[in-house]
């Protein structure tokens, strides 16, 4: 009951009809009909959202410029299987260029000043991995989309980021509530360390290198598989934001946990993310 006189609410505050307590009383639904109100909501904003997407790779435009605007019109692309060729020459271009600039000592790093110039700048490394996740030939998803030549170069570029990033040291139990950096950059690193471990460690080219803390992606995916088993549980227990009511670190927050729901290779941190 509580849910549903939330949800209500809730549309009645997008819908511009006074809630209980602004003036005139709303409409007495049933749970049937809120139910039906928050389905066709939610199929509106779904096409709405479509329309948006089809808009963005039609006309070729994106906000913001660079790497930032490029990753996520690649990402939308992709999806929605349109100029999926373009996309996967701009994923390639930046990649390559990018990679053929890593020289050892010389690495990428995880800050975001220190990231420019990287083919997904900083806050959009969310969206980078989501593309190789859901469009990598071995994807679950929709393999495939991303040319051989795309997949490759883009893993390579995250290899040089991930193994001077992710430290096992920084995956034990005792780390949950420890946090590198702020919580949006905690959610930024930590949860791709994971994903990007995840796909190296089935990479013949990488599966046997070892990171800079000595370790090999195996190792780093399987530390981080317990630790996001955990995650969320403990999350429960103390408070599910640190960054509590941000209306500008949020969006930076919530697709590490669509992420790590959507596309992590073990069931039990899908489900405890969902």
């Amino acid at each position: 009951m509580i849910r549903h006189i939330v949800l209500l609410k809730l549309l009645l505050l997008l819908t511009g009809l006074p809630a209980s307590g602004a003036g005139k009383e709303p409409p007495h639904l049933s749970g049937e009909e809120i139910d039906v109100l928050v389905a066709d909501t939610h199929r509106a904003s779904m096409q709405a959202r479509e329309r948006a997407l089809r808009k963005m790779v039609s006309t070729d435009s994106y906000w913001p410029d660079g790497a930032w605007g490029e990753t996520l019109w690649s990402l939308a692309a992709l999806h929605l299987n349109k100029k999926t060729d373009i996309a996967n020459q701009r994923l390639l271009a930046r990649a390559n260029e990018f990679v053929a600039r890593q020289k050892p000592g010389d690495e990428a790093t995880s800050t975001p000043g220190a990231s420019k110039g990287a083919p997904w700048a900083y806050f959009a490394i969310q969206d980078y991995v989501r593309i190789l996740c859901l469009f990598g030939a071995e994807s679950p998803h929709f393999p495939g989309r991303l040319k051989p030549e795309t997949e490759a170069s883009m893993k390579e570029a995250l290899w040089f980021w991930v193994k001077l990033d992710s430290k096992l040291a920084h995956t034990t139990l005792k780390d949950l509530l420890h946090l590198m950096g702020t919580e949006n950059h905690d959610l930024t690193r930590r949860p791709n360390h994971y994903l990007i471990a995840s796909l190296l460690k089935d990479d013949p080219k990488f599966r046997d290198l070892p990171f800079d803390d000595g370790h090999t992606a195996a190792e780093h995916a399987a530390a981080y598989t317990e630790f996001f088993r955990a995650w969320p549980q403990m999350r429960v227990r103390t408070g599910m934001w640190f960054e509590v009511g941000s209306d500008t670190y949020q969006k930076y927050s919530w697709p590490a946990l669509f992420n790590l729901h959507e596309l992590a290779p073990d069931p039990v941190i899908r489900k405890n993310f969902g």
